[in-house]
């Protein structure tokens, strides 16, 4: 089975999700199966592939100048999704709010894999409030469900204590 994990960031760069992450990582690895993990790369002078973790290049200012985790991916980073996706049996995005869980959460859905998207945390609250209503307004599009496509099976099921999926299994459109 093959794994492609999207985060909007990985280590050396700090934060929960990037914990979340590694731990699915080295989970998913040591119950045999093959991950790939992408996201960006942050600091500039980490290793742009390390084993199965790729980082992409992003502007980042957002999160300098604001203290907002918000990565901006250029064509490389898509492209990298692209690649994950269609080497991939089933993906795993950690949080909605980015746009690199949207492109994943797309593509699978094109290319007819299943996708699994967990978000790991509620609202948080920012300064800025402009920044809180559009979190709001990101996060009322989630709901918690479970569909049943044919391909559920094929992805193994962890506990994850930290971690509380909203939309589960995204199953993509029947055929025409």
């Amino acid at each position: 089975m093959k794994v492609g994990l999207v985060t909007s960031y990985m280590p050396p760069h700090l934060g929960g999700i990037e914990q979340i992450a590694e731990n699915l990582f080295t989970g998913y690895t040591s119950a045999g199966v093959e991950v790939r993990w992408v996201a960006s790369r942050v600091p500039a002078d980490a290793p742009p592939r390390e084993g199965g973790r790729i980082r992409v290049p992003c502007f980042n200012l957002v999160e300098d100048v604001l203290g907002v985790p918000v990565p901006v991916w250029g064509p490389s980073g898509w492209a990298e999704i692209k690649r994950l996706v269609q080497w991939a049996d089933a993906i795993h995005v950690l949080d909605c709010l980015y746009l690199s869980s949207a492109m994943a959460v797309m593509l699978s859905k094109r290319h007819d894999k299943p996708v699994l998207v967990s978000q790991n945390i509620g609202l948080i609250r920012y300064a800025f409030p402009p920044l809180n209503w559009i979190e709001r307004v990101a996060l009322s599009g989630t709901r918690s469900h479970r569909s049943t496509g044919s391909n559920e099976s094929r992805m193994p099921h962890w506990d994850t204590p930290s971690c509380v999926t909203l939309p589960t299994w995204c199953s993509p459109p029947p055929p025409p």
